[in-house]
């Protein structure tokens, strides 16, 4: 055969790289499958093999490891005597890559190489801001976090490209977030936690008397994420997000579990206990830091809900209510939305009160179920 041109051949799941070449030389000198693996090899290539390739149809692939896969042989019934070498990667191709097959010949010819480009392909978004937290129309000066939920795992990294918080005339806040290295992303990479910096929360301290607070009492503002933040897997988010809010009073006072008002569910059912909450307090930690306990000390199985803008909380029990003394706890780390935790406002210093909090604390209000 005069010469070799190698192609690209994709059906289906299926893709090869394949060569015609003489079914005598296939059998013989070029070693069949096994030998096929020194003489025909691809590689990813990247910008500036590529480049090169294309300037002057030289590569060097010393010392690059080839993509690994299987090697296999077709007769080419419109050519008598000849044949497909064929190589099957392992792994599909990646969308967006370039590849350089190179196929070394019989008999010492030059070796023969073609690129072959990959198109990167375009990603339907599908990923969308679900909900974000705290949920009231009016937050205090001082909100101390915000939580920002996905439909969909998110790429982490570089997020504070894509969040911005504004005031009603369009001026971005100054710094308003206090930019972590290690973004707080819970296990599933849905949630993040956005934390306004405490320094312009925090009275006395010297960003909030520099720069002022984040958020003016009597403003209006919008929490904006860029639509060109993408998902985990590089799409963008079909939508972009705004959650506008009134900025009220800063609240420098603890949660008090005292003022609670909580319904009588009945023995015998599932009716849910619902607690009003007189504030609204911080959605993640509702849903984890509050638990019923029966008479015994046990803790009573069942569904909880929050609602309300974070100012309710509704408990269904998994099996009827019994009757007797019952208990809603609450850990004392439970916060407000400007960190205020129950029994210590955010502004009092956690380093006085370690050696009170080794142990973890609650507190209780009791509830009696009648029949």
């Amino acid at each position: 055969m005069q010469g070799y041109g190698i192609l690209l051949w994709q059906n289906g799941d299926t893709t090869a790289f394949r060569v015609l070449v003489e079914e005598e030389d296939f059998r013989g000198e070029l070693g069949g499958k096994d030998g096929l693996a020194k003489r025909f090899r691809v590689f990813v290539a990247d910008a500036e093999a590529t480049r090169r390739w294309k300037e002057s149809r030289e590569v060097d692939f010393r010392g690059q490891p080839s993509l690994i896969g299987e090697y296999g042989y077709e007769p080419a019934g419109q050519f008598v005597g000849a044949g497909w070498a064929l190589f099957y990667p392992q792994f599909p191709l990646e969308p967006g890559l370039n590849y350089i097959a190179e196929f070394v010949p019989p008999r010492g010819q030059r070796k023969y190489h073609a690129v072959f480009e990959i198109p990167a392909q375009e990603k339907e978004p599908s990923a969308f801001v679900s909900a974000v937290y705290p949920s009231a129309e009016v937050l205090p000066e001082n909100l101390l976090k915000f939580y920002l939920h996905f439909s969909e795992p998110m790429r982490q990294g570089g997020v504070y490209e894509f969040i911005e918080l504004v005031d009603a005339k369009g001026r971005k806040a100054d710094i308003p977030f206090l930019e972590v290295a290690e973004e707080l992303w819970d296990s599933s990479g849905t949630r993040l936690t956005l934390l306004i910096d405490p320094g312009r929360v925090k009275r006395e301290v010297k960003p909030l008397e520099d720069l002022g607070p984040a958020m003016v009492a009597g403003g209006t503002y919008s929490l904006k994420i860029d639509r060109r933040w993408p998902d985990a897997k590089g799409a963008p988010l079909k939508w972009g997000f705004e959650k506008r809010f009134r900025v009220g009073p800063p609240d420098r006072t603890e949660p008090d579990a005292k003022q609670w008002k909580l319904s009588r569910p009945k023995a015998g059912g599932r009716q849910p206990l619902l607690v009003e909450l007189g504030e609204s307090l911080d959605h993640a930690l509702l849903e984890r830091l509050l638990w019923v306990e029966d008479a015994d000390g046990k803790r009573v199985e069942g569904k909880a809900a929050v609602g309300g803008q974070e100012s309710t909380w509704r408990f269904t029990p998994d099996a009827p209510w019994g009757v007797g003394d019952h208990r809603l706890l609450a850990d004392e780390w439970l916060e407000d939305l400007a960190g205020n935790r129950i029994g210590r406002p955010f502004e009092v210093d956690i380093f006085n009160q370690v050696t009170e909090r080794i142990e973890a604390k609650t507190v209780a209000v009791s509830f009696r179920v009648e029949e």
